[in-house]
């Protein structure tokens, strides 16, 4: 029989663990950014694996309501699968949306999160911070923006853009060890960039 390797035993080691403390520990542990690329991947790999166990053993009429949030995660995987968010990738899932369809992206530098659903007419767009350092409003704003911009096509291009340069630009130097990112640049300047065509929308918040 095979002998892995020591290296191979702490990566995985190190990605059981990660999962471990993302999943049971609370939200200020661990006191350091321990994010990489492949952990946040076997991360979302196991969420997705018990997401079709759990949708699987539901009885056939509550399939279809699991299905847009199993598609959810296998893109969300996609998106997750390099350092940064890539910009051709991003254009594509969005170009691609189907009525129910929900898309998220973490924009990692920014400490923020933006949800993307569409429905018939139009697609809401919410906001929120991934790391809040004591309480935070979830989700932060939420803007519903007609399907005729989103289908535009010159809109999901700048989107993706956008979303792609703001997941690497530091832009606000943090200046203490444990301190997060202001998602400012997320849920304040894109929320004022879709307002100019869209209009709140009234959803519950916690």
């Amino acid at each position: 029989m095979p002998v892995a390797s020591e290296s191979s035993k702490s990566s995985k080691n190190d990605v059981l663990e990660y999962i471990i403390t993302h999943i049971f520990c609370p939200i200020k542990l661990p006191q350091h950014n321990d994010h990489t690329p492949d952990k946040d991947c076997s991360f979302l790999n196991v969420v997705l694996d018990s997401a079709w166990k759990f949708a699987a053993s539901l009885p056939d009429n509550e399939h279809e309501q699991w299905s847009p949030l199993l598609k959810m995660l296998e893109n969300l995987i996609v998106t997750m699968d390099c350092p940064v968010l890539t910009k051709d990738v991003v254009e594509l899932q969005i170009k691609s949306m189907q009525a129910g369809d929900i898309l998220v992206y973490l924009i990692q530098e920014q400490n923020a999160a933006v949800v993307l659903h569409r429905l018939d007419a139009k697609t809401i767009f919410e906001s929120f911070e991934v790391s809040p350092q004591l309480l935070c409003l979830y989700p932060g704003p939420v803007i519903a923006v007609p399907n005729s911009v989103i289908d535009n096509s010159t809109f999901p291009p700048e989107l993706a853009n956008f979303l792609s340069c703001m997941s690497c630009d530091v832009l606000d130097p943090i200046a203490f060890e444990g301190e997060t990112a202001h998602p400012r640049y997320i849920t304040q300047l894109l929320t004022d960039i879709l307002r100019a065509f869209s209009k709140p929308a009234d959803i519950p918040c916690i």
